[in-house]
């Protein structure tokens, strides 16, 4: 089924095309269609749409029109601005031929698309929907006022008395015993109400929850949090028997809040100074104990903020899940307003976390402290003493922090500098190797070339032995060095083995002076039952960054050369005890 929805999606943009004579009343059938069916088609065949209905701006009637602007703003559809700008054009003039649920449908499908319309076209549309008022319902006039607030056009004083005297007529004239206005239509309104900054008179709200009232019971979690959030928006405290009703039948859906609705009807309950019942507290934070993973670090920043205005403090297991919950997310997840948030909900609740959970806290702090403001500083500055076991002890844990940072900061630089030092010492040994290969004479070049022919024809003899043994172990020391010098970029834990990376090392480097001073002895055997001397060519340099470099050697016969050889092992092995691998200290 899905294969075949793909497949028509994608042959209709061609068929739309196809029927390029279809009229506009069959593409608002067909985008109608699509919001009844709840299926969104694809980008190509909305923009198909899109091409189509703009061709047919100049003759569609206005009924068709707003229906057509309805569905595309119902499927989201980023329409394109030549079609929004034309559709400006053919409305503006024609407001007064459309029906009350034409221009609320015009309006909520301008506000779907994103739309702010200009002024002109705003003034001309409030002064058409102003005289037909009286003949609006009350899905109708929600569906205008919310339209008015998804395009950003805030009627005048005169404009809204009306709305509301009709609104309360509607109401008054809806048949006895029937529900005329739901939970979800009255946060919809209360929502664009605190969107455009209007604030009706007490006695409306009022009125307007009461109506309300009877649909409560058949409400969902997200309709009552819209709901009472809107109320803490418009800054409108209901009376306590509607809150008494609306916390019985909230308390009946604390199981299906999601983290967000907590922490909305939370924050709800704490801007409207409204603090519910104990037993409603403890029932949500033991749901929501066992799902304090799933919440995020603004998430749990803001629901405890909002616990601590409401004055209610959970029981130390709970506080304990939460400091699980958020001491991996302080340094991620969380802003600083939320540190401050957290650090003074937290004194407030007088509980006193764990070190591990202030260490971690003071090291997000630190890291965020040009973040934070002067209010929020001094929200900081206030609540930490209250919950470190003693004042001694934070002024430790910030010098703590503060040693840390500096050490960080210092290690990347060190680093540095070592890096820019090792470049130019292997340049300037460099350029010493290419001096002696130009001071060197045609003999000595001819004899070195020779040499290492007859070596290559020789194939694994004894003196192959040896260079295989000297470059093997060279490049051991070089991947030990760099496997070391990798292990002292880190900056946490990892850092504290460089000790044993050393000690390895060295042993490496012991092995390999004795395999030397063994080639070396039989080289010398050898040369001197010759009678000659021969001059080994130097290892081949290893590749540029290694910390450990082999130094050019030459075999003379006798005594001397193992002597040479292990002074040479020597100098490797203060290379290696001098080089800068830091011990850092970890809290």
């Amino acid at each position: 089924r899905r294969r075949q929805r793909r497949q028509q999606q994608q042959q209709q943009p061609l068929q739309l095309e196809a029927q390029a004579g279809c009229s506009a009343v069959a593409l608002a059938n067909m985008l109608w269609s699509c919001v009844v069916l709840k299926e969104r088609p694809g980008p190509g065949w909305l923009a198909c749409a899109d091409t189509c209905l703009q061709a047919r701006l100049p003759g569609c009637p206005m009924p068709v029109l707003c229906t057509c602007t309805f569905a595309l703003g119902a499927m989201r559809h980023q329409a394109s601005p030549q079609l929004l700008e034309e559709l400006e054009v053919h409305t503006k003039d024609r407001m007064h031929e459309g029906r009350p649920i034409d221009l609320a449908n015009l309006a909520s499908g301008c506000a779907g698309m994103q739309h702010r319309p200009s002024g002109p076209w705003a003034a001309a549309y409030l002064s058409a929907v102003l005289p037909k008022l009286r003949g609006y319902s009350i899905p109708e006039l929600q569906r205008t006022l919310c339209g008015l607030a998804g395009i950003g056009c805030k009627p005048d004083d005169a404009w809204l008395s009306k709305y509301y005297n009709t609104f309360r007529a509607a109401i008054a004239d809806a048949p006895p015993g029937t529900i005329s206005l739901s939970v979800a239509q009255m946060g919809l309104m209360a929502s664009a109400l605190a969107r455009l900054n209007c604030r009706p008179d007490i006695s409306w709200l009022e009125e307007c929850l009461a109506v309300s009232q009877r649909d409560l019971s058949r409400a969902g979690a997200s309709h009552l949090v819209q709901l009472v959030s809107a109320l803490a928006a418009l800054r409108f405290r209901p009376g306590s028997a509607w809150m008494q009703v609306f916390l019985t039948v909230s308390f009946q859906r604390l199981a299906f809040y999601s983290p967000d609705q907590v922490v909305a009807l939370l924050q709800a309950f704490a801007r409207l100074g409204h603090r519910p019942q104990g037993l409603w507290l403890d029932e949500l934070s033991s749901k929501v104990q066992a799902r304090l993973q799933q919440f995020n670090g603004e998430q749990l920043a803001g629901m405890m903020g909002a616990l601590a205005r409401l004055r209610y403090a959970p029981d130390p297991d709970w506080l304990a899940d939460f400091e699980r919950a958020s001491q991996s997310r302080l340094t991620t997840e969380i802003s600083a307003g939320g540190l401050a948030t957290i650090v003074w909900a937290l004194a407030e609740m007088k509980h006193q976390p764990a070190p591990g959970w202030l260490y971690s806290f003071m090291l997000a702090a630190y890291r965020q402290l040009d973040m934070f403001d002067a209010m929020q500083l001094g929200i900081v500055f206030e609540a930490l003493p209250r919950v470190s076991p003693h004042p001694s002890w934070l002024d430790e844990l910030v010098q703590i922090c503060a040693t840390e940072s500096s050490m960080r900061e210092r290690s990347i630089s060190s680093w540095c500098e070592e890096e820019e030092e090792e470049m130019m010492d292997w340049q300037g040994e460099g350029a010493e190797t290419a001096a002696a290969a130009a001071t060197a004479g045609p003999a000595e070049v001819a004899a070195w070339q020779s040499g290492e022919q007859g070596e290559k024809e020789r194939g694994g003899g004894s003196d192959g032995n040896w260079r295989g043994r000297t470059h093997s172990s060279a490049d051991d020391v070089s991947s030990s060095s760099a496997g070391g010098r990798s292990q002292s970029r880190e900056v946490e834990e990892r850092d504290v083995r460089g000790d044993v990376y050393q000690a390895e090392g060295l042993q490496e480097q012991e092995q390999g002076q004795q395999q030397g001073e063994a080639g070396a002895h039989r080289e010398a055997n050898r040369s001197n039952r010759n009678g000659t001397e021969q001059e080994r060519s130097p290892p081949q340099r290893p590749q540029l960054g290694s910390r450990f470099r082999t130094v050019q050697c030459f075999v003379v016969g006798g005594g001397g050369a193992a002597e040479q050889q292990q002074q040479q092992q020597q100098q490797q092995q203060q290379r290696f005890a001098s080089s800068p691998r830091k011990l850092r200290v970890h809290f």
